[in-house]
C-alpha cells in the first residue's frame, strides 16, 4: 500500500495522542504504581487511526507509532521518566507499538463483523 494514500493528519492525530499517552503511562509508573495497566491506553491512538482512516488504518497506526516513539525517547532523556534499563525500555516500546497497531485492528474488525447498511 503506497503511503500517498496515508492522510497526514491521522498520523498526526495518533502521533500527538501517542505522546501524551506516553507522559500519563511513565508518570503513573513513576508514582510506584506496580504493573503496566497504562500500556493499555496505547490501544486509544490505534483506535483513533482506524476511526479517521478507514482504509489505512493499520499502516497510519504503525506510522504514527514509529514517528512517536523517537520523540517518546527524547523524553526519556529527562531525569524524572528514566526509571530502567535500555533492554526494558526497547521491550516496553515494542510492546506500546503492538497495542497502537492492535487498536487499529479491533476498529477493523469491528467494522468488518458489523458492517453500516446503507439506507435506500
Amino acid at each position: 500500500m503506497p503511503l500517498r494514500a496515508v492522510r497526514l493528519s491521522a498520523v498526526i492525530n495518533c502521533l500527538s495522542l501517542y505522546c501524551a499517552i506516553f507522559i500519563l503511562a511513565r508518570y503513573s509508573a513513576a508514582l510506584g504504581q506496580h504493573g503496566q495497566p497504562a500500556l493499555l491506553l496505547f490501544m486509544l491512538p490505534g483506535a483513533l487511526a482506524g476511526l479517521i482512516a478507514r482504509p489505512n488504518a493499520v499502516t497510519v497506526a504503525l506510522s504514527g507509532a514509529l514517528l512517536a516513539t523517537p520523540v517518546c525517547l527524547l523524553m526519556l532523556a529527562l531525569p524524572l521518566l528514566n526509571l530502567s534499563s535500555p533492554l526494558q525500555e526497547f521491550a516496553w516500546h515494542a510492546s506500546a507499538i503492538f497495542l497502537c497497531v492492535c487498536g487499529a485492528l479491533l476498529v477493523s474488525l469491528w467494522r468488518a463483523l458489523f458492517p453500516r447498511r446503507q439506507l435506500h
